[in-house]
């Protein structure tokens, strides 16, 4: 399990993340934080497809698409994070 947390440069909001290998591809994110903008996003783990984040432009990625739920861009610093491990 990999662990990454952050105080969000907008809200002010610390968000923690725990991303856990759900077999060889898939990756369950679970994403906690008192920012009432992610509540649709901590209720449940997302699931994403580990590969196909790291080869698709940020424009398809389903991290991207997280970004609806909060207007602070997360997914260079993410994408970043996954890449050094």
């Amino acid at each position: 399990m990999c662990k990454y947390d952050y105080q969000c440069k907008l809200c002010g909001f610390k968000i923690d993340v725990k991303a856990e290998y759900k077999d060889m591809q898939d990756v369950v994110l679970k994403v906690s934080s008192d920012c009432p903008n992610l509540n649709p996003v901590t209720k449940e783990p997302i699931v994403l497809d580990a590969m196909y984040e790291l080869m698709v432009p940020k424009e398809k990625s389903a991290v991207m698409q997280l970004r609806e739920f909060h207007n602070y861009n997360f997914y260079d610093e993410t994408k970043e994070y996954i890449l050094r491990r």
